[in-house]
């Protein structure tokens, strides 16, 4: 996967509305990805989740908003495209990187 130490990134700035859209469209993806992820991580390794323990998925994940709540987005360019599903390619390369 590729990451801001081989792809040069736009200094960060508020979304765009495309950027906007495109997190709207993965949205689904990713709470699905959260869930699974924790699923596996709370059989084999608790801690790692332990922060949120007393919390459900669902209190977590329901009220997130992406208009709202995408604060900071960086933009580059790279040749890897990940494919979000078998039907429907992403047209574009999504990275996260933690703002300090």
């Amino acid at each position: 996967m590729a990451d801001a130490n081989v792809v040069e990134l736009s200094p960060p700035h508020s979304p765009k509305p495309a950027s906007i859209k495109a997190f709207e469209e993965i949205l689904p993806t990713l709470k699905n990805e959260f869930h699974k992820t924790r699923h596996r991580w709370d059989q084999h390794e608790p801690q790692m989740f332990a922060r949120v323990s007393g919390h459900t998925d669902h209190d977590l994940l329901e009220s997130i908003n992406v208009g709202k709540d995408l604060v900071q987005v960086r933009t580059g360019e790279t040749l890897y495209i990940p494919t979000l599903t078998r039907t429907h390619p992403a047209p574009f390369s999504m990275f996260f990187c933690p703002v300090d």
